[in-house]
């Protein structure tokens, strides 16, 4: 194990060249990483090209939340009309919604950046860049105003990359005209007319918040299936739901030219399909690993279009002194939030010892797409279940119907859980409806912990609130 670094602060730190650690990112999964390493002494440079906070907080989860509770909450009032609530106009204030959101934003950068360095962390501003194995140079980054230093270069033996995920490219003729979620969360207004490329979390989450703010909606996916990673059932039911609400689909629907129409419109051509004329066209067509600009190949960092190749301790299999996690390693995960920060739990225990111990643990993490209603997962879908050769016993139910959910204001939800016949075990969880965004930890934690369904159906939940409903379901 290499020795420790004097401590010095962050301020002194930032005169140094030399570092034990260098982190590039400051996402959540950076962050623990850091301070994990500076509360054994060790001396820590952390690199960020944009605002100090990762995606999560400033332009992902957090946000997001912020429209995506308003559009719930608006759905719930209008379908429930007649039944509790009299309103003449119900509208929302998309101005109101956005200066909202940024009270959320808008302190994160310098507060982020504020209790790095208070904890010991040298913060640069800027882009890195290997330039070998133990080097990285740090280049002024457009992207952040901070970012005025000249580029200089920094040095260590150990390395966390944690930069995220960013749009997919996308090539067609006109590609250029298409904004990208960051920019969706900074819209000053939406206009009447706006198409989503692809039928992913971004596109079936923000197309439901637009459609609630009553623009005309439409979503284009080219496969055949929209929000792969769920139960198909599941999903059949909230896009019947979701043409309800009035918002179009098209999939097996391939882009080939988004052209600039006289004003503000844009003629969007597909192949084999008629063509739309819109006003805005949104990119959700999902989103690859971060890493274009980082020179790995200078520090001989072995990556493929998934994300930098790493074992099962998230370490480089070409470099022994770099680890990766989050959206940027190859782990063989989706790209969720917990999985970046269970990656950093392990990526923190395991970056300073010469032969890594601890092992990332996927199990039980689950997925929301916080579309209205929600829809949630975790564990195996049946076709996943059926393919590791388990016999299981399926609880799969139209609750749209239920009490709770009539009580919600929005009669959409459904249920199909996967119990393994020879031990009981849940082996999925498969849920749609509001509330289910929080009954799916419940199933994560009784796949995590092997909590058989029997224990579920005879705990004795709060009552009457949706998890009791869980007794229901298994």
């Amino acid at each position: 194990m290499n020795a420790a670094t004097t401590f010095t602060s962050p301020y002194q730190e930032r005169t140094k060249s030399q570092f034990d650690l260098i982190v590039i990112g400051s996402g959540p999964a950076a962050k623990t990483i850091a301070r994990e390493a500076v509360q054994s002494k060790r001396s820590v440079a952390l690199v960020e090209n944009r605002e100090f906070g990762g995606t999560c907080a400033l332009r992902g989860c957090n946000p997001k939340k912020v429209f995506t509770n308003a559009a719930l909450l608006f759905d719930q009032i209008s379908f429930d009309e007649g039944k509790r609530f009299e309103h003449q106009k119900l509208e929302l204030n998309w101005q109101e919604l956005l200066s909202y959101k940024r009270q959320f934003t808008e302190p994160v950068a310098k507060h982020t950046e504020e209790k790095l360095n208070d904890q010991g962390v040298a913060t640069f501003h800027g882009q890195a860049s290997f330039v070998d194995r133990q080097t990285v140079e740090v280049h002024p980054s457009r992207n952040d105003p901070a970012s005025v230093d000249p580029a200089r270069r920094i040095h260590a033996k150990r390395f966390a990359i944690c930069v995220g995920a960013a749009p997919r490219p996308l090539s067609f003729p006109g590609s250029g005209w298409i904004i990208n979620s960051d920019e969706f969360l900074e819209q000053t207004h939406l206009p009447r007319r706006v198409l989503f490329v692809g039928g992913g979390y971004i596109s079936m989450e923000f197309g439901h918040v637009a459609r609630s703010y009553g623009s005309d909606v439409t979503i284009v996916e080219q496969g055949d299936r929209l929000l792969s990673g769920f139960d198909h059932d599941m999903v059949d039911q909230l896009v019947a739901w979701s043409k309800q609400k009035g918002i179009r689909f098209r999939t097996e629907c391939k882009i080939q030219a988004i052209k600039k129409q006289s004003g503000n419109s844009f003629l969007v051509h597909f192949k084999d399909n008629q063509p739309i004329e819109v006003d805005l066209v949104v990119h959700g067509a999902g989103r690859v690993p971060n890493l274009d600009r980082l020179n790995l190949s200078a520090a001989e960092i072995k990556f493929t279009k998934r994300g930098i190749a790493v074992d099962s301790s998230l370490r480089s299999t070409s470099h022994d002194g770099v680890f990766a996690g989050g959206d940027c390693a190859n782990n063989g995960a989706p790209m969720l939030t917990p999985i970046a920060n269970e990656d950093a739990y392990v990526i923190g225990k395991n970056v300073f010892a010469d032969q890594p111990t601890h092992r990332v643990n996927y199990r039980g993490i689950a997925a929301v797409a916080f579309t209205c209603p929600p829809i949630a997962t975790v564990g195996m879908t049946e076709e996943e279940a059926s393919e590791q050769g388990i016999e299981f016993d399926i609880h799969t139910k139209d609750t749209s119907t239920w009490g709770s959910v009539r009580k919600a204001g929005l009669t959409c939800a459904g249920y199909k859980i996967l119990v393994e016949k020879s031990s009981g075990l849940i082996v999925g969880a498969h849920l749609l409806g509001v509330g289910s965004e929080d009954q799916v930890n419940l199933f994560a934690l009784a796949i995590r912990h092997q909590i058989p369904a029997k224990e579920l159906k005879a705990m004795p939940f709060a009552y009457p609130t949706f998890t009791a409903d869980i007794k229901r379901m298994v």
